[in-house]
């Protein structure tokens, strides 16, 4: 195993999705990252720049629905003083 395939290998540890929805996002097929994962074949730059720009959408998308979940009005819970 090369360095790069242990990165990926940890990127889909902690990615709450998907390999198929990680492909899907950065435009490569889930094959191609199955067989990265796997040793089978080498990550290449044009692959990791795709995955790095899926992955920081996915980090501006997560971090905006996080900003409008924290200032959601909520009602308060019944029985409850509010």
């Amino acid at each position: 195993m090369d360095k790069a395939t242990d990165v990926l290998r940890l990127v889909f540890d902690a990615i709450p999705a998907s390999t198929r929805a990680l492909a899907r996002e950065a435009g490569v097929s889930p094959k191609l990252l199955r067989m990265v994962r796997d040793g089978e074949r080498r990550l290449t730059a044009a692959t990791r720049d795709a995955l790095v720009a899926a992955l920081r959408r996915w980090e501006v998308r997560c971090g905006e629905a996080l900003d409008a979940l924290e200032s959601a009005d909520l009602e308060p819970e019944e029985g409850t003083d509010a």
